[in-house]
């Protein structure tokens, strides 16, 4: 009995010990497993070694780790150290087993949408980018000889910014080389046409034709002989050149479909053949470029006899769909496949909503032509009524929003003048398509003009004052029966409401006319000068009689020299009694 209950003892610890061991070995061995597994994953599906290079040194410290982890592990007996191998081995696979998760695309974890960098993409690109985003696009265009017509230039938010962030962009879209832009045309004479044609194209000169006349026997063929011009000009002026000849009689033909008209109709001249040109639609061949022509290539042809027929493209004959009913992806989409342009604006309106096409300047059915610029305006949605103090602001707003105003202008003694006493529309009220606001606006306090007539400068200037007008003083004439420095006239009607700070001008009495004697010197005479002489008189006479008026003229005369009295002067070289207010002429001879 007693060895029954040794044995029964033994196998009651192997019992206790067996399990734990089981655990922790399936635990190590998941590790081992998962470990691996993420390595060999990562060195099977990196497709740049040098890109993954860390990627693949981490995890390979990670699998030798784990082998060393699980060998030494087998060695933990206690039963303490056993359960820290099992946790430390199930923390092992979890981390093994997420990143081979993550990286097999099985686990997908939520992430955050970032900005791309779009430059030198197409248009359709971003567009198509916006709209899945929600971000509302403005589409600026601009000339640019390096990137192609549709392609981005660049874009107003940074490449990498959170998408959560953007609910606007601005892009710059190319519209190819500017044919305006002045280029410097060199002197070509002695080039040969296949550096002159290299030229043309690398200069996007558009405007070029290229003849060919027999020339002297010295003169190379192909040599440039006559330039039309030279130096700075737009790119589509118009430039000639000429150039030599050879002596061709028959020429093998070549193919001049997809060319532009420019460079087969310079290869037909400079073959010595006749040509014609037709223009036709095509969806296939682009505007200016060759459709067919009616000698087949590789064609021997006689020089003296034959006309090459050639059909031009003059694009897709494009048929307007209803762009209103399109969403702007859709717009942007059917302008950049018909080769056409664009140009976006925007505007509110109560009745479209957010982001959909208010209008174009194309309707349904219209047909164009490649290149046609198409007008887009863009709802933004309603425009509600905001609240103004000064009518400059309200203007300013009103004019950027295309709004139709008026103004009517009130005196009010609570309002400073210039700002606004109310509109018609109250703050957030909705602004119809055709609305007119009225604003009426504060001219001031109003001021009762009084009447200043007979009244003294020193009451009238305290008058104004107290009432808040801006008097101005001016002298009249002289008046027997108004004393000096009393008003004889206003300019302002008395009882006429104004605003306060309202000049007004008073025309003062100068009193009743003195008299003052005086006679003319003959050292005030310049002989021979008659411009002196007048000069001289007026300045003399007028500060010896002040508030007389002289008027010395010029007069011509056969008997008398030049800068001297004239003889039928009224006014002689005499002492003469003249008055205040009153108007003497006297004659100079010239």
């Amino acid at each position: 009995m007693k060895k029954n209950k040794k044995y029964d003892g033994i196998d009651e610890v192997n019992s206790e010990t067996r399990i734990p061991k089981i655990i922790t070995y399936v635990c190590l061995s998941l590790s081992l497993v998962t470990t691996v597994s993420y390595f060999i994953y990562t060195i099977i599906t990196s497709q740049n070694i040098v890109d993954q290079l860390s990627t693949i040194i981490s995890i390979s410290i990670m699998a030798v780790f784990t082998i060393f982890f699980v060998i030494t592990s087998l060695f933990a007996d206690n039963k303490r150290g056993r359960t820290f191998v099992i946790i430390a081995a199930l923390l092992l696979t979890s981390y093994s087993g997420f990143n081979l998760l993550v990286s097999s695309q099985i686990l997908n974890l939520p992430t955050q949408n970032y900005m791309l960098d779009f430059t030198g993409k197409q248009l359709t690109e971003v567009v198509s980018f916006a709209k899945e985003n929600e971000i509302t696009l403005e589409q600026v265009y601009e000339n640019s000889e390096s990137v192609n017509e549709y392609g981005i230039i660049n874009q107003s938010v940074t490449p990498g910014t959170l998408l959560k962030k953007v609910d606007k962009m601005t892009i710059t879209i190319s519209s190819g080389p500017s044919t305006d832009k002045e280029v410097v045309i060199p002197n070509m004479l002695g080039w040969q046409v296949d550096q002159v044609i290299q030229f043309i194209d690398d200069n996007h000169l558009s405007n070029v034709s290229i003849d060919f006349i027999k020339a002297d026997d010295d003169v190379e063929v192909d040599t440039i002989i006559e330039q039309s011009m030279s130096g700075n000009m737009k790119r589509n002026a118009e430039l000639k050149f000429v150039a030599s000849l050879g002596d061709i009689t028959s020429v093998k033909m070549t193919d001049l479909s997809n060319l532009d008209v420019f460079h087969a109709i310079t290869w037909i001249k400079r073959n010595n053949l006749k040509y014609e040109i037709t223009y036709e639609y095509s969806n296939k061949i682009d505007k200016g470029f060759v459709i067919s022509q009616s000698v087949k290539k590789g064609e021997t042809v006689s020089t003296s006899d034959t006309v090459i027929k050639i059909v031009v493209s003059k694009g897709a004959k494009i048929k307007v769909p209803n762009l209103v009913e399109m969403s702007v992806e859709e717009v942007t989409n059917w302008v950049v496949e018909n080769s056409l342009k664009i140009v976006f604006d925007e505007a509110y309106d109560e009745k479209i909503e957010v982001g959909k096409i208010i209008s174009s300047n194309f309707i349904e059915g219209n047909e164009i032509e490649q290149g046609t610029l198409i007008k887009i305006v863009i709802s933004k949605g309603v425009l509600k009524m905001e609240e103004f103090t000064s009518f400059n602001d309200f203007k300013t707003w009103a004019d950027n929003n295309g709004l139709v105003y008026n103004c009517e202008y009130q005196f009010d003694d609570k309002v400073k003048s210039g700002n606004i006493i109310k509109t018609s529309h109250k703050k957030g009220d909705i602004i119809k398509n055709n609305d007119t606001i009225t604003v009426y606006v504060s001219q001031g306090a109003s001021v009762k003009i009084p009447n200043f007539v007979g009244s003294s400068k020193s009451t009238i200037s305290n008058k104004c004052s107290s009432i808040g007008l801006n008097c101005k003083f001016t002298y009249g004439g002289y008046n027997n029966s108004v004393a000096k420095d009393v008003a004889t006239n206003q300019s302002k009607r008395s009882g006429s409401v104004v605003s306060r700070g309202t000049s007004i001008t008073i025309t003062l009495s100068s009193g009743k006319p003195g008299t003052c004697s005086a006679r003319i010197q003959e050292t005030w005479f310049e002989f021979g000068n008659a411009s002196k002489s007048i000069s001289t008189i007026k300045s003399k006479l007028s500060s010896q009689c002040p508030g007389v008026n002289f008027n010395v003229i010029g007069i011509a005369d056969n008997s008398a020299p030049v800068g001297m009295l004239h003889p039928n002067s009224p006014i002689k070289g005499e002492q003469y009694n003249f008055v205040q207010g009153q108007t003497y002429t006297i004659w100079i001879v010239q």
